[in-house]
């Protein structure tokens, strides 16, 4: 199941406090569902805002808040290509 997937399922059922073993974790954790999301969601953030930063101070110049889709629309000509063969 896509990550979407299970966030979905988490909101529609209301089951941000249910909780679900990860046994990839030595040894086994216990989490819940919200808690898991907070988690994915603020490290996806601040990792990507820690290394903008690091870029900036290193005088590369970044544009924008590194949001993945705007970088790949910058840089993958693809993008436009399928963009026009859907008109």
């Amino acid at each position: 199941m896509l990550f979407s997937s299970h966030l979905s399922d988490v909101r529609n059922r209301g089951a941000w406090d249910e909780t679900f073993i990860d046994a990839l974790c030595e040894p086994p954790e216990t989490f819940t569902f919200g808690g898991m999301f907070a988690h994915v969601i603020t490290f996806n953030t601040y990792r990507r805002l820690t290394a903008l930063d690091a870029l900036r101070k290193l005088g590369v110049n970044v544009d924008g808040f590194g949001c993945p889709t705007e970088y790949e629309a910058s840089v993958a000509p693809w993008r436009l290509e399928t963009a026009g063969a859907r008109k």
